[in-house]
């Protein structure tokens, strides 16, 4: 790759990722709450669970309705063969009557009340409407906690890429002046054709890997960036103590607190309880419905028919019990009563399935979380090895004791140390988030302690 173009992007990357503000941890999770559209999501389905709740608890109030008709009609009414009678007219049989009206004013009201006093259906409705209510509380702890691990995996992803430009530039600054020294025993005569080659590749080999990282950590930022939607940067990492993330339950007992607490996991057990309550829709003992009905209702029509001027009134009101049991229904019932029962198992395989993946996340972070203290106890020992390594092959370099590529060796195998021990940290971190999301503990005092950490 061409010299120039190498420099100019790295330039770029540099000035842009220097042109924004710095945010730790906590400050990167406070505005995620503001700006992450699937939190906020969240939010609005607990809003809309808070309206099942309500609608859960209008099913077994009384409904009342009230309608209103005014038109116009035409109305003929004949009776024959009717029994009259009237003070002072005695009683008459065979008597007729007719009446008509054509297209005459006619108005209607009535007011008609009913509450259901035995409604399995609506039982099993109800209680749908609250675990509905309950799994939308459930699932904004969820996004609630995802949220925490996906910012923070994202916080530590562009940590560990800076991390990697900034130790890439130090190898590169060390070769350089390896190299420098290399030139003057040169012009002397102290050094061979083949040690210069073998250093200006390796600075060379290593400008590329430079860019590349430089490249990756942009990259990693801007994905930050979109989920924040703003412009920051982090603040780098410093020193923190291991052992105050080092888990203090053992496995077992990590994993029933998942069981207990994951709510992702609780999410799936509502819903399998909502399939099973939908099969009590149609079970025969939910057919029958019995229901408290009133109504007042009130109709008049007046208006000129083939007899005169008519008008003609009533007027009706009932108390009482509505007994309704459906017949047929052409096996509908039965066929949403196997229905409900198939949905009700495929959730719970759903279940026992998503439980199992959980176990197995959580066992494989809780097992490198309990070995990372000895990890890091071994890194830092070999990291400290291999500095002095490098200490002491420059003085054997300066002396012609050791050769370049000695040095060079040396010299990239503290590069590599410093950056496996501070990639092991990062894991520490994120491997002790991990256990906390997949036991379904995450909180943001969590978060806390980890900032507090990196000042």
């Amino acid at each position: 790759m061409n010299k120039k173009l190498l420099t100019l992007l790295s330039a770029s990357l540099l000035i842009q990722a220097q042109s924004i503000y710095a945010a730790d941890l906590l400050g990167t999770w406070q505005a995620a709450q503001e700006n992450d559209y699937q939190y906020r999501s969240g939010k609005i389905e607990q809003q809309i669970g808070n309206s099942k709740r309500e609608q859960a608890g209008s099913l077994w109030k009384p409904q009342v309705q009230a309608s209103a008709t005014g038109g116009w009609n035409n109305s003929n009414c004949s009776i024959q063969g009717a029994q009259f009678s009237a003070p002072g007219f005695g009683t008459v049989n065979g008597a007729n009557f007719n009446t008509s009206i054509n297209s005459g004013a006619v108005g209607k009201y009535d007011v008609t009340s009913v509450m259901p006093v035995y409604n399995k259906e609506k039982d099993a409705q109800k209680k749908q409407l609250n675990l509905s209510a309950d799994i939308a509380d459930t699932n904004l702890e969820f996004e609630h906690q995802y949220l925490m691990m996906q910012v923070s995996e994202k916080y530590f992803g562009v940590l560990l890429a800076d991390e990697g430009v900034r130790s890439t530039e130090k190898l590169l600054n060390s070769l350089k002046r390896s190299q420098g020294e290399l030139n003057r025993r040169a012009a002397i005569g102290d050094a061979s054709l083949t040690d210069a080659q073998e250093i200006a590749a390796k600075i060379e080999s290593t400008k590329v890997r430079l860019l590349d990282q430089q490249i990756q950590y942009q990259t990693k930022l801007l994905d930050l960036q979109d989920l924040l939607k703003t412009k920051e940067s982090i603040q780098p990492l410093k020193s923190f103590k291991v052992g105050v993330l080092i888990p203090k339950q053992n496995l077992e007992q990590i994993r029933e607190q998942m069981m207990r607490s994951s709510p992702s996991l609780r999410m799936l057990a509502l819903q399998h309880q909502i399939q099973a309550t939908e099969s009590e829709k149609f079970r025969a003992e939910s057919s029958p419905t019995i229901s408290a009905v009133a109504q007042a209702s009130y109709q008049r029509a007046v208006g000129n028919g083939d007899y005169g001027t008519s008008s003609m009134s009533n007027t009706n009101n009932i108390v009482g019990l509505q007994l309704s049991i459906p017949l047929y229904t052409g096996g509908y019932r039965s066929a949403k009563l196997e229905e409900s029962l198939q949905q009700a198992e495929k959730t719970k395989n759903s279940l026992e399935k998503t439980t199992l993946d959980f176990e197995k996340n959580l066992r494989q972070s809780w097992l490198s979380l309990s070995q990372a203290e000895a990890r890091i106890k071994t890194l830092e020992s070999s990291n400290a090895s291999n500095m002095s390594r490098l200490q002491n092959t420059r003085a054997a370099h300066g002396t012609g004791a050791k050769t370049t590529l000695e040095l060079l060796g040396a010299e990239m195998d503290a590069n590599a140390s410093e950056m496996n021990l501070y990639n092991e940290k990062i894991q520490l971190i994120l491997q002790y988030i991990r256990v906390a999301f997949w036991s379904g503990d995450l909180k943001e005092e969590n978060l806390k302690q980890i900032n507090a950490m990196l000042k």
